[in-house]
């Protein structure tokens, strides 16, 4: 079987099941929200969102580049 997000093969032992939605953000555990998974792609996702996941893995494949927007903490001096 392969990763739902990378396309690697992964073994039965392997293989571990995501949420498309995670359940942190109300997802369920209906079949229709769970993925197979390779254990990297489940840890890099962690709680983020299908589109918030896609912008991780485009920044580390070069394909965007860094924002260069600050959130507003940011812009404070820390003393």
């Amino acid at each position: 079987m392969e990763c739902f997000y990378c396309g690697d093969l992964i073994s039965r032992k392997k293989k571990t099941k995501d949420h498309v939605i995670p359940k942190s953000r109300q997802g369920s555990n209906k079949p229709e929200n769970l993925v197979d998974a390779c254990k990297p792609c489940n840890c890099l996702k962690g709680c983020l969102t299908l589109e918030e996941f896609r912008l991780v893995v485009a920044f580390r494949k070069g394909l965007i580049r860094a924002a260069k927007m600050r959130f507003p903490g940011e812009l404070r001096r820390v003393e």
